[in-house]
C-alpha cells in the first residue's frame, strides 16, 4: 500500500513515516512548490536513510527543474503517473562496465531517464572482485575488448545466481566469441548502438523477471490461502463430525449403524438420531444442495431446527412441513434439502415415515426388496402458506419384522460411475440383500467406481434376531 505524504519540513515527514510504517510499505514525498537547496538535499537524503532503517520503499515527485541532479542519490518523479509507469526499474541495478566514455554515459543517462538504478565502471573494474549477483542485477559489459577472464567472471555470477541478467555490447569481431557464452548471457547488442532498442532489451528482461517474481509471488500467497483454507476444512470437518450421532447405536433390541463420507471431506449430506418420549427414535437422513464448506454449514442449520422441532410433532408429515417452512425462511435462496425421515417406535415395532424428495428407502422382507416410497417435494422450495395446492407430503406406516433390515441411502452411491455406467439403484438392491448387515461391504462394492458426490449410508435391523450373523 501507498501513502502519499507533502513535504513541509523534514520533522514533519519524519513524524508521518514512524507513525504510518506499520500501514504503508510504498511512502511517496511531494515535493512540488519546494525549491531544492543543499540544505533540503540533505533531509531528503536522511529521509531516504530513514526509509532503509524502516525497511519502506521511498519515492519523490517533483515537476521542477533542479541545479542538482537528485537521481544521483534519490528515486524521483515528475509525477504520480510517470511513477506508476517507470517504478517497476526502479528496483533494478544496472551495472555498467565500459571505457569508452561517451557511449558508457549515453547508456547511463538512458537508464537513468527510464529510473533504473545505474552504476558505471572502467572494464578493468570487472576483473578480480566478489560481485552481488542479486536478482535484480543487470550486468552490462563491453565485450568487445575479448579477454578469456571476463568469461571467467560471467561464469562466476551466473553460477552464483542464475536470475543476475548479463548483457554483452559487441562488435562483428567479438561475435563468434560472444555466442560460445550464450548459455551465461541474457542478451547480445551489437555496435554501433541502437539507445531505443537498448533500452527496449533492457526493459524487456527486467518485465521478465518482475513476472517471473510476481508469480513466484503469487504461488506462494496462494500457497499460503489454500494452507488457511485447508486448515479451515479440517476444523470445519471435526466440527461437522462432531455433530453426527454415534454410530452403531443399540437401543431397545435395535441397531442403526451408518457410514458418512463426505467428498472433500466435508460436504452437505445429514443424518441423525434422535431419542424421543415412550422408546421411540428419529432417524433423518438428508442431502444438501451443493458441497464442501456452505452445503457443511447448512447441515448444521437443519440439525438446529431438528433437534427444536421433532419432539413437538408424533406425526412425520407434520415435522417435514415444519421443516419446509423454516428451510423457506432461512435458507439462502436456491438451497434446497431432500429428506427422508422415520420414527421407529421400538415398543409396537412399527416405522412411520415420510420422502422429501430423497432417495426411497429400501427394506429387505421375506428376502425381497421393497422401496419406501411416499409423495413429497424438496424442501425450500414452495411454501404451503402460499402454494398450499403444491406442497404436499405424505405419511405412511409399516410394521417392522424381526427379519427386516433398512437401508437409506444419498445419490452419491447411485450415481458413481465406471466405464460411463452408473452404479444404480438395481446393484444396490442386489448388494444390500447379499450384505444387508455390513455397510463397510456395501461401501466396498463401491471400490473401481468414481464417486462425484457426499456418500451415506445408514441401516437399521434388529438386533436379537441378528446377533449371530
Amino acid at each position: 500500500m501507498e501513502k502519499i505524504l507533502k513535504y513541509t519540513n523534514y520533522v514533519d515527514v519524519e513524524k508521518k513515516l514512524k507513525r504510518y510504517s506499520n500501514d504503508y510499505d510504498v511512502f511517496i514525498v511531494d515535493l512540488n512548490n519546494i525549491k531544492i537547496e543543499v540544505s533540503i538535499l540533505n533531509e531528503l537524503l536522511n529521509i531516504f536513510r530513514l526509509c532503509k532503517i524502516l525497511k519502506k520503499e521511498i519515492i519523490f515527485l517533483s515537476d521542477s527543474d533542479f541545479d542538482i541532479d537528485l537521481k544521483k542519490y534519490i528515486r524521483i518523479f515528475k509525477t504520480y503517473e510517470e511513477y506508476k509507469e517507470l517504478g517497476i526499474y526502479g528496483t533494478f541495478q544496472t551495472k555498467i562496465y565500459m571505457n569508452n566514455e561517451k557511449l558508457r554515459n549515453l547508456l547511463k543517462e538512458t537508464l537513468m531517464k527510464n529510473s533504473f538504478l545505474v552504476k558505471e565502471r572502467y572494464e578493468s573494474n570487472f576483473f578480480n572482485k566478489e560481485h552481488d549477483s542479486r536478482i535484480k542485477d543487470i550486468y552490462i559489459i563491453d565485450f568487445t575488448n575479448y579477454k578469456s577472464e571476463k568469461e571467467e567472471e560471467i561464469k562466476k555470477i551466473k553460477n552464483k545466481n542464475s536470475d543476475t541478467m548479463v548483457v554483452l555490447v559487441i562488435d562483428v569481431k567479438a561475435r563468434e566469441k560472444a555466442l560460445k557464452m550464450v548459455e551465461f548471457v541474457d542478451a547480445i547488442i551489437e555496435k554501433p548502438v541502437n539507445i531505443t532498442s537498448f533500452i527496449n532489451t533492457i526493459k524487456k528482461l527486467a518485465n521478465a523477471t518482475n513476472l517471473k517474481y510476481e508469480n513466484i509471488e503469487l504461488n506462494n500467497r496462494l500457497k499460503l490461502m489454500l494452507d488457511d483454507i485447508e486448515n479451515e476444512i479440517s476444523l470445519a470437518k471435526d466440527i461437522q463430525q462432531s455433530f453426527l450421532p454415534k454410530n452403531n447405536i443399540s437401543f431397545n433390541g435395535y441397531n442403526i449403524s451408518y457410514l458418512f463420507k463426505p467428498s472433500n471431506g466435508i460436504g452437505g449430506d445429514y443424518c441423525d438420531v434422535i431419542f424421543l418420549e415412550n422408546n421411540k427414535i428419529a432417524v433423518i437422513f438428508a442431502d444438501i444442495s451443493g458441497h464442501g464448506i456452505p452445503a457443511a454449514l447448512l447441515s448444521s442449520m437443519l440439525r438446529v431446527f431438528l433437534r427444536e422441532y421433532v419432539g413437538k410433532y408424533q406425526s412425520t408429515k407434520e415435522l417435514v412441513e415444519c421443516l419446509n417452512e423454516k428451510i423457506i425462511e432461512v435458507f439462502p435462496s436456491g438451497k434446497f434439502v431432500s429428506l427422508f425421515c422415520m420414527i421407529i417406535d421400538t415398543n409396537k415395532n412399527t416405522i412411520m415415515y415420510t420422502k422429501a424428495s430423497q432417495e426411497p428407502g429400501l427394506i429387505i422382507e421375506n428376502n425381497k426388496v421393497i422401496e419406501l416410497e411416499t409423495e413429497g417435494q424438496v424442501l425450500g422450495l414452495f411454501s404451503k402458506k402460499e402454494f398450499s395446492d403444491l406442497v404436499l407430503f405424505e405419511e405412511k406406516q409399516i410394521e417392522f419384522k424381526d427379519d427386516s433390515v433398512i437401508l437409506l441411502y444419498t445419490d452419491g452411491i447411485t450415481e458413481a460411475i465406471k466405464n460411463d455406467k452408473l452404479y444404480g439403484i438395481e446393484n444396490l438392491k442386489e448388494q444390500f440383500l447379499k450384505d444387508r448387515h455390513n455397510i463397510d461391504k456395501i461401501e466396498h462394492s463401491l471400490k473401481d467406481y468414481e464417486l462425484d458426490d457426499d456418500l451415506t449410508l445408514l441401516t437399521v435391523y434388529k438386533e436379537y434376531k441378528n446377533e449371530n450373523r
